[in-house]
């Protein structure tokens, strides 16, 4: 039971709408059937004679080799070349940390890690897996990004921001949303610019009065 029911559990139910998550829990049945490997192990050890030894520390020697190579791919995957690192003491990191409070909502690119979202500011979305695999409506506010990044009308941009209760807008040199270009001008025309990075890559402009 301890090793099917896992197995049954990841083919019939999903606690998520992203179900390749459901792996998981065949690992977990296959961590259980390692129980009974290391039974078997231990059992052809002692079984009389030299032969029953001799299989057993084959079948030992086999499976922790296996275990072995998989450290060492590990090991290998997380040297310095494969590795993400965000500088927290950069000059946007500190400014965000710095001026957004805890009731401004921040839009940005679809980030994962970097220096915005290591920050610590509440992001209008973000990347959007991590709260979509969490059952989230994440369309709504893509679509709500995209409006706003590629308007060409101020009305709209002011009337969809105030909507959303967005306080700042980021915008990156060349950015794209969804796979559109976006308008920078319509928005600098709007609202003021309140932060811009030493390499001048990173825009932000405010939109409370």
């Amino acid at each position: 039971m301890s090793i099917l029911f896992p197995t049954i559990f990841a083919f019939v139910a999903s606690l998520t709408p992203d179900i390749n998550v459901n792996h998981k829990y065949i690992i977990i049945s296959y961590a259980f059937l390692a129980v009974f490997w290391g039974g078997a192990v231990s059992r052809l050890f002692h079984w009389k004679g030299a032969v029953g030894k001799i299989l057993s520390l084959i079948l030992a020697l086999s499976l922790t080799i296996t275990g072995i190579y998989d450290f060492a791919v590990i090991i290998k995957d997380n040297d310095s070349g494969h590795r993400v690192s965000v500088n927290l003491n950069s000059g946007l990191t500190s400014w965000l940390a710095e001026n957004l409070k805890k009731d401004d909502l921040i839009l940005t690119p679809e980030y994962s890690i970097n220096e915005v979202t290591m920050s610590g500011v509440m992001m209008y979305l973000g990347w959007p897996y991590y709260a979509w695999s969490a059952g989230y409506d994440t369309y709504y506010r893509a679509a709500r990004a995209v409006e706003i990044y590629t308007t060409a009308s101020a009305q709209v941009l002011k009337e969809t921001v105030e909507e959303e209760q967005i306080t700042y807008i980021l915008f990156e040199e060349g950015m794209k949303f969804e796979e559109k270009e976006c308008r920078e001008d319509v928005i600098a025309d709007t609202y003021p610019l309140v932060y811009q990075s030493d390499d001048g890559r990173i825009r932000i402009y405010g939109t409370k009065e």
